[in-house]
């Protein structure tokens, strides 16, 4: 047997499909189902729905035209309902190339509760500008805009991330100078770095 979609959503239709045949070419009028939590079915294309997420075992039994009967089991998995992700915060800057910053997400459902237990891939849009790991935390990589995302069951919110470096010191080099006579000269270099040490073009 089969069934459409392939990952049912919590309350929302599925079909179920027998696709038994009898190699002796005889009838089959018996196709029952038991649904894997505690509700039964009959007939060759069933529609159902559940009203928790998990897994279940859904067992289809079919009986010849003789009473000779044969049976399947295949596990059926139901997602939640998911009809947005949050990223949160929604909007970050960050000042200094190698930082790291923490998002969050949470998945709600169509009443706008939040999801359980889901687990997000995270994306940037542009890795050059920031990557983020598997657990959200995104690590600034260059000056510019990109657009951090998590996803799940076919959903997916986004964050913008903002890096722009701000000078945190300057540094003059050398440190320091002396001139034994009037009139000498010595060319001073200025670096003006961020807060982890990167320089700060411009």
């Amino acid at each position: 047997f089969e069934w459409n979609p392939a990952r049912p959503v919590v309350g929302k239709s599925a079909t179920l499909t027998s696709r038994a045949t009898d190699v002796d070419g005889d009838s089959m009028p018996g196709r029952h189902w038991t649904l894997g939590d505690g509700r039964t079915a009959s007939g060759a294309i069933v529609t159902t729905s559940w009203p928790l997420r998990g897994k279940y075992r859904v067992t289809h039994v079919v009986t010849d035209q003789w009473g000779r009967a044969d049976s399947l089991s295949q596990d059926v998995t139901v997602d939640p309902d998911v009809a947005r992700i949050d990223v949160i915060p929604s909007a970050v800057e960050i000042g200094a190339l190698g930082d790291s910053l923490q998002l969050g997400a949470v998945a709600r459902d169509p009443a706008g509760n939040a999801v359980s237990d889901v687990n997000f891939a995270w994306t940037s849009s542009d890795s050059s500008v920031a990557t983020v790991t598997v657990a959200g935390l995104v690590i600034s990589r260059a000056n510019g805009v990109t657009q951090v995302s998590a996803a799940a069951y076919g959903r997916a919110g986004s964050a913008t991330v903002t890096v722009r470096q701000k000078v945190a010191r300057v540094v003059v080099t050398p440190a320091s100078l002396r001139f034994g006579t009037l009139g000498r000269s010595a060319t001073l270099v200025a670096r003006a770095e961020d807060s982890r040490g990167a320089l700060v073009a411009g």
